[in-house]
């Protein structure tokens, strides 16, 4: 029976990742009717898996005929927050349907854990069932903090990513630091007293050093781009046409490459620096960067006020991208 049921939530889970449905879009459908749908279906899961749970905590086991009401009440409530999912068109925004659609996956995967850690303890209550059950309880309750529109999605997205973007910065110039405080010259010391040659290719030359500033510029320049941008769709955001929303799931995707393409770029940074890398990576950023400045100035969110900082930006990554390319001639 339980082999039965996670192959059934396999199959809700595999149908998830394919993001897509054949269901048509409903005409009359309201967001906020749609929340209060999806948030009853997800209580009403979340109470059948502490069912479940409870039910298996401690002697005696479940009659068959309890366990099928039991899986009965996780499929029919997984199967209804499902439907629930499909029922939100792709007009309410792309960035929107990727984000609950991925909550909800939690959720099913959550589940599917849950009837896993039964099936391989039965009733002894394992730690692996208490914890798969409180998993379960964290993925529902999450759905009060969960984007409830394209605009909330988006900023996620930018939210994110600006700290992924800190992340990585606060790591270069950590890295930058120890160099110029002489923090390796002990362990090069005692490498050397251990019989081990310490080797110049683990740190940066004099022209690496050079290269160094203005590549963490352009990575100052994309927090700084992230920061000013979450600004403006924060301020401005509006989701109340569809080209509106459109627009915001035009920045939300290319929000989502600025983390990636900073940590590609700054990967390239560490000893033993290769400049046709560092040069290619740059030029990728910057234009990831550019792309997203243009995107915003054509936006709806745009006002005559952000000319002065969307100038200033879009000078500022061309500026030391030029420095880049000039340093990285062979």
């Amino acid at each position: 029976m339980f082999d039965t049921l996670t192959a059934n939530l396999q199959l809700v889970i595999d149908q998830l990742k394919d993001g897509e449905s054949n269901r048509e879009d409903c005409e009359d459908f309201q967001l906020p009717l749609f929340w209060t749908k999806l948030e009853t279906t997800v209580k009403s899961l979340s109470t059948e898996a502490t069912k479940l749970c409870l039910a298996f905590s401690t002697p005696p086991v479940p009659t068959p005929s309890e366990c099928e009401g039991l899986v009965t009440g996780i499929e029919k409530s997984t199967l209804a927050m499902v439907s629930v999912f499909y029922s939100l068109p792709k007009q309410q925004g792309i960035t929107l349907r990727r984000s609950t659609n991925r909550a909800v996956s939690r959720i099913a995967q959550g589940t599917q854990r849950l009837a896993q850690a039964i099936r391989k303890d039965g009733f002894q209550g394992s730690k692996g069932q208490l914890q798969s059950t409180g998993s379960v309880w964290e993925c529902c309750d999450s759905i009060k903090k969960w984007p409830q529109d394209n605009k909330e999605a988006v900023l996620l997205i930018a939210s994110d990513g600006a700290d992924l973007v800190q992340d990585a910065l606060d790591e270069l110039e950590q890295s930058i630091q120890n160099d110029t405080d002489g923090r390796w010259d002990d362990l090069d010391d005692l490498l050397e007293d251990e019989g081990h040659q310490s080797s110049n290719e683990d740190t940066w030359s004099e022209a690496d050093k050079t290269l160094l500033a203005p590549c963490l510029g352009l990575v100052k320049a994309s927090k700084s781009c992230l920061k000013k941008i979450t600004g403006v769709i924060k301020g401005n955001g509006q989701c109340d046409s569809a080209e509106k929303i459109s627009r915001l799931d035009d920045l939300g995707d290319i929000l989502q490459e600025v983390s990636p393409t900073v940590d590609d770029f700054v990967s390239n940074l560490y000893a033993p620096m290769h400049y046709g890398l560092v040069k290619d990576s740059a030029n990728k950023l910057g234009k990831c960067l550019k792309h997203l400045l243009e995107l915003t100035k054509a936006s709806h969110m745009y006002t005559e006020d952000d000319a002065t900082w969307v100038n200033f930006l879009h000078t500022a990554v061309q500026h030391n991208l030029d420095k880049i390319q000039a340093l990285t001639v062979t």
